[in-house]
């Protein structure tokens, strides 16, 4: 039998074939589950044609299209049941197997999510659940930040299935608890004398010298075990601070003390390239037991983390100072978030009110002295007035009722102020100008002013204050004795520069000693390296004499 010749139509997946008696035959092709259908749809004598045989093959689609949908609904519904926490936890652990923190992550599930969430899915959880989770937790006694922790591992969990295509996340947003334990350690002076002292003392140099730097520079932990002699730029004075995390590598300045520190420790430096290796040479992990060493015998608190602790402790004292703000702190930091500078704040507003009431005090103290020396020098102007008074050959009595104490001593001092210039003897001033008379004249009445007052408060000194012999020694003890604490304080401010003096002349000696001992370590460095070439040479003369000697040998 002949092939049947099937002809399109003008609808997608219709043909038809022609028949004998000028009959159509059609036919509709479609897929499902992969395979290629053909299905007769009638002929044309039936009633069939092309648009008829195209809606029967939409008919066709839509059911194939049903069912696949509900298969991979089955399918997708069982696989997404099948994805609990406990099996995304492993698949997480799995695909990141070098992920920082995986210890904690791991304890954190077991001993927290484990029980709760092991066996449902994501979908499962409800906003009910968490509440009851946080509030078991809390029951615990955990801190905020431990149940914060806890809740995030809940979370990236969640995304973590829902990013990979594994099954939905959580269908809400879970509110972290705040956190504000944020331990900010403090020593007292005392406290740090007696910890530098045992330092001195401890026999482990590497860990000794490790925490005084953390001391003077306020470096992380990870940011110590990685330094590197080539992160460390003596000559500008400046260290390469390198982290765990990945990212930028900020410099900080190398102050003179932790310059202090490397310099001595360059001597036990064993060849390797950190500054603070480990065993063999390697980057240090860690140095948990010298560190509790050195803490019980400083006598330290229980909970003082000393790495932590002296980074919290060097960034207070800078605070405290008064000479160092948040920004540049969280520069020496290097802290990329304000927020966590922030903590220092208080300190910062202590130093401040500090520094006001310093001032307020000062202005006080200048006051008062501004005060007591107008008083004193009223009263003495007060006495000598009222000596003139009673040295005059007339008495109070006899004088001209019509004139006043007050204003003859008025009179007195208009006459001696006139008669001042005429008896210099200079002939510009013997006859003075009518202008230079009125200034003269308004000068001249000013100071009659101003003696008036004077007298006003000498009369009123008279009838109130203690003019006594007694009163008088005690004025004059108490100015001997202001004398003397001003010239106490002198000799100190003095005994003060000498000692500064001093000291620049020290550091001055110091810095040339430690030129001259760098110009002999070159010149000796410069000897070693004559030395091994003169080594090598005689080496090499000595091999090619063996080779010429066992030529001839031979």
């Amino acid at each position: 039998m002949p092939r049947q010749i099937r002809v399109s139509t003008e609808y997608s997946g219709v043909y038809f074939v022609k028949l004998a008696n000028q009959d159509q035959s059609f036919f509709i092709r479609y897929k499902r589950n992969g395979k290629s259908i053909e299905e007769k749809a009638g002929r044309s004598n039936q009633g069939m044609n092309a648009e008829k045989a195209y809606q029967l093959r939409t008919e066709r689609l839509s059911e194939t299209s049903a069912a696949g949908n509900e298969i991979n609904s089955n399918s997708d519904l069982h696989s997404q049941q099948d994805w609990t926490f406990s099996k995304i936890f492993s698949e997480y652990l799995r695909l990141r197997s070098k992920l920082k923190g995986r210890a904690n992550d791991v304890y954190r599930f077991k001993n927290y999510l484990e029980k709760e969430f092991a066996n449902i899915t994501p979908s499962c959880v409800t906003q009910d659940d968490i509440r009851r989770f946080k509030h078991n937790l809390q029951n615990r006694e955990l801190k905020p930040a431990t149940i914060r922790h806890v809740l995030e591992l809940l979370r990236r969990l969640a995304n973590f299935a829902a990013k990979n295509n594994l099954c939905s996340g959580l269908s809400f947003k879970i509110q972290m608890p705040k956190v504000e334990n944020y331990k900010t350690e403090e020593l007292s002076n005392a406290q740090l004398q007696k910890l530098m002292q045992v330092l001195e003392e401890e026999s482990d140099i590497q860990v000794s010298n490790l925490v005084r730097l953390a001391l003077y520079t306020g470096m992380r932990r990870g940011e110590l075990f990685n330094l590197n002699w080539v992160d460390i730029d003596f000559y500008n004075k400046t260290i390469n601070v390198k982290s765990d995390k990945k990212g930028d590598q900020p410099t900080i300045p190398l102050n003179e003390m932790a310059e202090k520190v490397l310099v001595e420790h360059a001597h036990t430096e064993n060849g390797s390239k950190f500054v603070f290796p480990g065993r063999g040479g390697k980057k240090r992990t860690e140095c948990k037991r010298p560190l509790l060493r050195i803490r019980k015998k400083a006598g330290l608190p229980d909970d003082f983390r000393i790495l932590q602790g002296l980074r919290h402790v060097y960034a207070s004292m800078l605070v405290s100072s008064g000479k160092v703000d948040l920004e540049t702190l969280q520069s020496l930091l290097t802290q990329k978030s304000p927020l966590m500078t922030q903590r220092y704040a208080y300190l910062l507003d202590e130093s401040r009110t500090n520094s006001e009431n310093i001032i307020a005090d000062a202005e006080n103290n200048l006051s008062n002295a501004t005060e007591e020396e107008n008083y004193v020098s009223e009263t003495v102007n007060a006495e000598i007035l009222a000596e003139e008074v009673q040295d005059t050959d007339f008495p109070v009595e006899d004088l001209d009722t019509e004139h006043s104490e007050e204003e003859s001593v008025i009179d007195s001092i208009r006459e001696t102020t006139f008669a001042e210039p005429l008896e210099k003897g200079n002939p510009e001033t013997d006859i003075p100008e009518e202008q230079d008379l009125t200034e003269f004249l308004q000068v001249a009445e000013q100071e009659v002013g101003l003696h008036k007052n004077v007298f006003s408060k000498s009369h009123e000194a008279e009838q109130e204050e203690d003019y006594s012999l007694e009163h008088i020694e005690k004025v004059t003890e108490f100015d001997a004795e202001e004398e003397f604490i001003i010239g106490e304080e002198e000799s100190i401010i003095v005994k003060a520069e000498e000692e500064l003096i001093i000291a620049e002349e020290e550091f001055i000696i110091a810095e040339e000693e430690f030129i001259i001992a760098e110009e002999e370590f070159i010149i000796a460095e410069e000897e070693s390296k004559e030395t091994v070439a003169e080594e090598v040479k005689i080496y090499f003369q000595g091999s090619n004499e063996s080779t010429e000697s066992i030529v001839k040998v031979h």
